[in-house]
């Protein structure tokens, strides 16, 4: 499993594994007094060419940029295009070229990075899963983004079929009863009452799946595959949709 800090709009954007991209100085203004860069185009001036796999060739305060989104790495050219100062707080999720995930593609640039659709980087999301018994079996899988803070909860039941709006496919038996997100990311790791005010999920697909071990009804592991969707929060930062996927994930109180 992965983990990953927490962070917000600071100087440096905390992200997996303790590694961090730094935020620019807001204040700060691209291109500087007009000047050209070593090897980067003048303010004001016809971008220059660059290559961001090989030579990106750009000033400090510019970014190499290719618009098919190939990084450099199919040799098609790129502008050295002036860094953004200002971005908005949404924050969908992207890999930059540097395999480092940003918010969004202006924060990447911000950083001095493209992004690709291509470039795969670290998931934000650390999961976990927790049982309990009592007069039904109970699963609830926990999402935890410590970037974005929040919390979300697919609560999974025996016996008992998918809630209206929810298609999943589970063992025979189960069903998935609701899910939840939280705005605080350490509601993933304590008991009820939540910490922070919960969002209910509008609906949701996918596949939550596990194999038993020999003389065991309850798995030790499970795996997930779907996506959930909730309503606009007041936080950019907590998406409307949401994929969730992973595999052996550890369930607590489980594996009996």
């Amino acid at each position: 499993m992965k983990h990953f800090a927490h962070g917000l709009l600071i100087a440096v954007l905390a992200v997996a594994c303790g590694s961090t991209v730094e935020d620019p100085n807001p204040n700060s203004t691209s291109g500087g007094d007009g000047g050209r860069g070593a090897g980067g185009g003048a303010g004001g001036g016809t971008p220059s060419s660059c290559d961001l796999f090989s030579d990106p060739g750009c000033g400090d305060g510019e970014t190499c940029v290719h618009a098919d989104g190939s990084c450099g790495s199919n040799d098609s050219g790129g502008l050295c295009t002036p860094r953004p100062t200002d971005c908005e707080l949404d924050c969908p999720g992207v890999c930059g070229c540097d395999a480092q995930f940003y918010c969004n593609e202006c924060y990447a640039r911000m950083a001095g990075n493209d992004v690709s659709s291509t470039v795969l980087c670290d998931d934000p999301i650390t999961y976990s899963a927790q049982y309990a018994g009592g007069g039904h079996d109970n699963i609830v899988l926990l999402a935890a983004d410590g970037f974005r803070n929040f919390c979300v909860k697919v609560f999974l039941q025996h016996p008992a079929e998918n809630a209206a709006g929810f298609d999943f496919t589970l063992q025979q038996g189960w069903g998935v009863s609701r899910v939840e997100m939280t705005g605080d990311y350490t509601d993933c790791a304590q008991s009820q009452p939540d910490s922070a005010p919960s969002r209910a999920s509008t609906g949701g697909r996918g596949t939550v799946s596990w194999e038993l071990e020999p003389n065991t009804v309850i798995p030790c592991t499970i795996d997930v595959s779907a996506v959930a969707h909730f309503p606009p929060s007041d936080n950019l930062w907590h998406p409307t949709t949401l994929p969730l996927s992973a595999t052996d994930i550890p369930v607590d109180g489980g594996c009996q």
